[in-house]
């Protein structure tokens, strides 16, 4: 049995993949890389706090 690093949420999904994704089931592309980068902001989100940035201030 394959393992799917996708589905199961190990990998992020490529364009490649996308597209490959696009020609077997007629999903948009570009919807599907949408969707990825709305997931990677809210798992990044979930984790602001630990991500410290010293704000930019100009004199």
């Amino acid at each position: 049995m394959r393992d799917n690093s996708i589905l199961n949420g190990r990998a992020s999904l490529s364009p490649k993949m996308a597209l490959r994704l696009e020609k077997a089931l007629a999903v948009s592309t570009d919807m599907l890389l949408r969707m990825q980068a709305c997931y990677d902001a809210a798992r990044l989100r979930a984790r602001a706090g630990e991500i410290h940035v010293r704000r930019y201030e100009t004199a």
